[in-house]
């Protein structure tokens, strides 16, 4: 009898170890699996919010009487316009002064540098030693944002794909939204159905919102920097800071 409770709770310490072995190589395998697969996942993920975003819009037209299918394309279609004037309208105004960028650039890094080793004197620092350390990183950091656009020009392929595919996963979220809906409405069994419902509306919400806050962002960006880049003397100071910005 003693030796049996002494086997009992040995072995119950070894299931519990295995359970939780096979727990955690299933965690680990599972996020290994979405690393794997994330190049695939984004385009999704950012076509799932982007029909959240174009929702309102399509619900209008339909409420209009326009069919599903008509309401969708106009609004996919329509944002495609909208976002290629937009691209199309930042084209024309930074390309003029484009073949002086790298003169901006170098006038930006001089007079910031003075400033800084100015202010650098009040407070008893070398106004050489602090100009060359200002160039010294400035230039670090414009060359790292130089190898991330390189890179990402690199994949242009993959980028083309990604930005092809998003109408399609847009078109798709949006036209079949009420299959996705009876399907987390099953998944959820009919106990946990307006809370499921409370659940979407609130991701909703909190899209819209995060949007408009980024938008915000954006804006209060483009403030700072056109004051910032005016500041030290550079041209073209609020083109620049509202590509900067975004």
């Amino acid at each position: 009898m003693s030796k049996g409770r002494v086997d009992d709770p040995s072995r119950r310490r070894i299931f519990m170890a295995q359970r939780l072995t096979y727990t955690l190589l299933a965690i680990m395998l599972f996020i290994y699996g979405l690393i794997t697969i994330r190049n695939f996942l984004y385009p999704i993920a950012f076509g799932f919010l982007l029909a959240y975003l174009l929702y309102p819009l399509v619900n209008v037209l339909e409420n209009k009487g326009f069919p599903r299918i008509l309401a969708n394309l106009v609004t996919i279609f329509g944002a495609i316009i909208i976002l290629g004037g937009l691209i199309l309208t930042a084209y024309s105004i930074l390309s003029p002064f484009s073949g002086e960028l790298p003169h901006l650039v170098d006038t930006g890094i001089a007079n910031f540098s003075r400033m800084v080793a100015t202010v650098g004197e009040y407070f008893g620092f070398n106004s050489e030693q602090t100009t060359a350390f200002v160039r010294g990183e400035v230039a670090a950091f414009i060359q790292s944002g130089t190898r991330h656009i390189q890179a990402f020009f690199e994949a242009t392929t993959s980028t083309l794909l990604m930005l092809g595919l998003l109408p399609v996963y847009i078109f798709m979220f949006l036209y079949y939204r009420t299959k996705f809906m009876y399907f987390l409405m099953k998944v959820a069994g009919r106990p946990y159905r307006a809370e499921m419902i409370a659940i979407l509306r609130e991701i909703s919400t909190v899209m819209v919102r995060y949007m408009a806050g980024v938008l915000l962002v954006v804006f209060i960006l483009c403030i700072i920097n056109s004051l910032g880049i005016y500041l030290i003397g550079v041209k073209y100071a609020i083109p620049l800071g509202i590509t900067s910005a975004f």
